[in-house]
């Protein structure tokens, strides 16, 4: 489930080298995976290379940088894992920084 405004893009702009303009660095590409049962909250960015695991969810407003495991809430600027599912034990641990 994907919700609205929600930006899924296979392309960066290259940035590395400061003696030349961004725009004359060209882009990078990379394919993105969302694997089944995944909600993507309103207003997420979804960036290049990035692969999302089953029943995930991504909290609105949320960019996502890199990959998130299977059975896990994310959220926030870059998103990181705020609970995930504990399978052995049946319950959301809720994880602290």
């Amino acid at each position: 489930m994907i919700a609205q405004n929600v930006t899924i893009s296979g392309l960066n702009h290259n940035y590395t080298d400061t003696d030349l303009p961004i725009a004359d660095q060209g882009v990078s590409l990379g394919t993105i995976e969302i694997s089944d049962d995944v909600w993507i909250g309103a207003n997420c960015v979804i960036t290049q290379g990035v692969k999302i695991g089953k029943h995930v969810v991504v909290a609105a407003s949320s960019v996502v940088t890199g990959d998130i495991p299977d059975n896990c809430v994310v959220g926030g600027i870059p998103a990181k894992i705020l609970k995930q599912y504990i399978t052995d034990e049946g319950y959301w641990k809720r994880i602290q920084e």
